[in-house]
């Protein structure tokens, strides 16, 4: 994942794999990461994962189309 975001020109200092059974699970495992690190701003390209991440978070999620 690092090689790709380096590729795209995406500065980071950590990166955070989230797992889930589930489209819903993945998307409120993001939420949680978002909260524990406090993190102001998403960007995620999927509705299901938006949407969770909008309703667990207090962050501001961008999404990509």
């Amino acid at each position: 994942k690092t090689d790709k975001l380096k590729r795209l020109g995406v500065r980071c200092t950590q990166v955070h794999l989230c797992e889930g059974a589930t489209d819903a699970e993945i998307g409120y495992t993001k939420a949680q990461v978002l909260r524990r690190f406090d993190i102001p701003i998403m960007i995620d390209d999927s509705p299901v994962f938006v949407k969770q991440m909008k309703y667990y978070s207090t962050s501001r999620i961008l999404m990509v189309i």
